[in-house]
C-alpha cells in the first residue's frame, strides 16, 4: 500500500499499488464497505477504458483516481479558494497532484507507454493536463489496461429492470406473459476468486464463448456484443432453487448459481445484456487474466506446489495468444485485439480423461471441478516426464 501522510493535519491515507490490494480492505471491510470497493474500481477501470479511447489524458485519469481513492472531494469552498489565491499557488498545486497522482497510481496500465499515445493507429502527440490546468504530462500508447488480479471484486450483479419474456413468448408483454418485469430484476452471481469453484465443463464452455467472441471483435462483427453476454451467463447465473434449504444441508457443495446447463446460456444471457459495458469488461479482463495465471504462475494446492506452465505452450494461452497480446476491451482498435484461441485442445482433453476414465464418462468428467482436472494432468505429465528419465538411463 503506497501510505500518504498529511503532518498538519495528521492524516495518513492509504492507496493500494496493485489491484490485489483492494482485497485487504474488501476482506476487513463489513458488506457496505464491500460494495464501496467494487464501485471505487468500477470507478477507475470506467476511467481507465475512457483513456484508452483516446477521450482523455492519463495523467487526467490516475488524477481523478487518486481523488477517488483518496477520498478527496472539490466543494465549493475549494472552488472558491482557487479563485482568490494567486495564480503561482494554484499552479504549484495541481503540480504536486499531478506528481503524487502519477508515482501512487500505476495498475491502470501496462507499463511500455511512454511519450506519445496512438488513437485509431495513427500516431498523435497528447499532452496531459490536471483538469484546471498544470504542466503537461506525454504519454504513448497503444495503451492496455493492467487489470491484473485473480480477485472476483464483481461476485454479485444486478441487472438493470427489463421486460423479460420466454424465448417462445414473442407477443408483447400481458398480466398473462410468462415472464415479467420482476423476474428479470434477479440477482446473478460469478464464480469464486481465481475460479476454484469452476467446473472443467464450465471452463470449456466459457473458453469457447471467449474463443467467438474474440473472433467476432476481430472482425468488428455487431454480434459481438450479444457474445459477450453469451460469455458472461457461462459464469454467472441465478440463484439455485432451493438455495436457503441447502445451506442448512450436510452435503451442501458450497454452490449458490445454479447449476450449469450449456442450454440455458441464451436465457441467462439476457441478464448479462443489462449489465453495464465496464463491468463486463471487468469480467473479461478478470477471467482471462485468471487462466493465464493458472498457466504461468506457481500454485499452492491442497499443501503442494505447482506449476501448469509445462502444460500451456506460450502460443496457447488463453487471452495471450501468438505472443501474449491483449485481450479486446470495447472501443480499442482492432490492431490491438488478438486473434481467436482454438479449443479443440480442451475438447481432446476431455475424450482422453473420459477414455482413461479416472473421473468417470464425458458428462461425470465435464462436472469435475478445474482445479482437480488440472492437478491430473499435472501428475500425469510429471509421471511421464519421469518414465523419460528413466528411459534415458537404461540407454
Amino acid at each position: 500500500m503506497h501510505n500518504i501522510t498529511i503532518p498538519d493535519r495528521n492524516i495518513t491515507i492509504s492507496l493500494p499499488e496493485h489491484w490485489d490490494e483492494f482485497e485487504t480492505i474488501l476482506v476487513e471491510g463489513s458488506e457496505k464497505f464491500d460494495k464501496s470497493v467494487s464501485k471505487a474500481i468500477h470507478y477507475c477501470l470506467s476511467e481507465a477504458i475512457k483513456t484508452t479511447n483516446g477521450q482523455q489524458s492519463i495523467a487526467d485519469c490516475k488524477i481523478k483516481c487518486f481523488y477517488r481513492l483518496a477520498g478527496i472531494k472539490r466543494t465549493w469552498k475549494s472552488i472558491m479558494l482557487e479563485k482568490i489565491m494567486p495564480a503561482e499557488w494554484t499552479t504549484q498545486k495541481n503540480s504536486n497532484i499531478n506528481q503524487v497522482a502519477e508515482q501512487t497510481i500505476t495498475f491502470l496500465f501496462s507499463e511500455h507507454h511512454a511519450e506519445v499515445v496512438t488513437l485509431n493507429g495513427h500516431p498523435e502527440p497528447v499532452e496531459g493536463r490536471h483538469p484546471e490546468g498544470g504542466r503537461p504530462v506525454p504519454v504513448e500508447g497503444p495503451l492496455e489496461i493492467s487489470y491484473n488480479t485473480i480477485f472476483n471484486y464483481f461476485p454479485t450483479l444486478k441487472p438493470k429492470p427489463f421486460i423479460l419474456q420466454s424465448i417462445a413468448n414473442s407477443q408483447q408483454p400481458t398480466a398473462n406473459s410468462q415472464w415479467s418485469i420482476a423476474n428479470s430484476q434477479k440477482t446473478i452471481y460469478g464464480p469464486s476468486h481465481m475460479l476454484t469453484d469452476l467446473s472443467f465443463g464450465e471452463f470449456r464452455s466459457a473458453l469457447e464463448e471467449l474463443d467467438e467472441y474474440f473472433h467476432l471483435a476481430n472482425s468488428q462483427q455487431p454480434k459481438a456484443k450479444s457474445q459477450l453476454n453469451r460469455f458472461i451467463a457461462t459464469l454467472y447465473r441465478p440463484e439455485r432453487a432451493g438455495y436457503q434449504e441447502q445451506l442448512r444441508s450436510e452435503t451442501f457443495d458450497g454452490q449458490r448459481r445454479e447449476p450449469f446447463n450449456r442450454n440455458r446460456i441464451d436465457i441467462n444471457a439476457r441478464y448479462a445484456a443489462h449489465i453495464d459495458h465496464v463491468t463486463k469488461t471487468a469480467i473479461l479482463l478478470w477471467f482471462t487474466y485468471c487462466i493465464n495465471y493458472l498457466q504461468t504462475e506457481e500454485l499452492e494446492i491442497s499443501g503442494r506446489t505447482i506449476s501448469l506452465r509445462p502444460l500451456f505452450p506460450r502460443s496457447a494461452r488463453v487471452g495471450h495468444p501468438e505472443g501474449g497480446r491483449p485481450v479486446p476491451v470495447e472501443g480499442q482498435s482492432n490492431s490491438q485485439k488478438p486473434k481467436a484461441n482454438s479449443q479443440n485442445s480442451w475438447l481432446s482433453i476431455l475424450y482422453t480423461l473420459a477414455k482413461e476414465g479416472p473421473f468417470g464418462s464425458i458428462d461425470q468428467t465435464e462436472k469435475v471441478g478445474l482445479l482437480d482436472v488440472l492437478v491430473y494432468m499435472y501428475d500425469q505429465y510429471q509421471q511421464t516426464q519421469r518414465l523419460k528419465s528413466q528411459s534415458k538411463k537404461k540407454t
